[in-house]
């Protein structure tokens, strides 16, 4: 199996913003919904960096090439959901 190398990082934290960030480790996004609708479909990785993240986070995107989304630093970014979803 051959690890995967990511072509580039782009970043979500909790304290981002979706309109004024813009990926960076410096100007992140403040959801994993910007990241995935913006970011190019190349084989790069979403990073989240540590912090307690509140809502729903999802992809509403198809990617034909490989995407890792990871935690920065191990365990140290939470997801808390309020929403129920109904069948």
């Amino acid at each position: 199996v051959t690890p995967f190398t990511p072509t580039a990082s782009y970043y979500v934290a909790a304290n981002g913003n979706d309109d004024t960030g813009n990926g960076t480790e410096d100007k992140p996004w403040a959801t994993l919904q910007k990241a995935s609708t913006t970011i190019p479909d190349d084989g790069s990785e979403i990073v989240f960096k540590d912090g307690i993240y509140e809502g729903e986070q999802y992809i509403s995107r198809n990617f034909t090439k490989q995407v890792l989304i990871r935690s920065e630093s191990p365990y140290r970014a939470r997801f808390i959901s309020s929403a129920v979803k109904m069948k």
